[in-house]
């Protein structure tokens, strides 16, 4: 494996929920086969997230489905999530404590420097919670499944 990770996460203004969901989405939904171990990954979306997300996700390592992984990580193929678009969807109401989000984006895969598919659009939504006892202190609590 690679001594040098692949997948570049924009630093996070915690006082702002719509860069720590960007930093989160690009962190969770990116892939470095050549270098991502199950700690790696975590570790680089911990950082985003309240501890009961870490809690209850942490365990599970790399959300990619094992044949996947395996064929990645035999490849060193790189799967990155860019953001293009962050917003409060219609119908949700947004707070000094909590904000839902919708992200949209691309997926894009490389295999070394040659991009091996055409890029696919991808969106999430997050509950963002403000964490912060005399402040802003943003971090991702939930990930909203449509």
């Amino acid at each position: 494996m690679s001594d040098e990770p692949r997948v570049e996460i924009p630093e996070a203004d915690f006082t702002d929920p719509r860069s720590v969901a960007t930093s989160f989405w690009i962190a969770w939904g990116s892939f470095d086969g050549a270098s991502d171990t199950d700690e790696i990954y975590v570790d680089r979306y911990s950082p985003f997230v309240t501890d009961s997300f870490l809690e209850e996700h942490g365990d599970e390592g790399i959300p990619v489905p094992p044949q996947t992984l395996t064929a990645f990580r035999e490849s060193g193929r790189l799967s990155l999530t860019e953001v293009e678009d962050v917003y409060v969807p219609e119908n949700t109401t947004e707070s000094d404590m909590q904000v839902v989000l919708t992200l949209e984006g691309v997926k894009r895969d490389w295999d070394g420097d040659t991009e091996v598919a055409d890029p696919r659009p991808t969106s999430i939504n997050v509950m963002v919670n403000n964490i912060g006892d005399d402040g802003e202190d943003w971090r991702v609590a939930a990930i909203l499944y449509q």
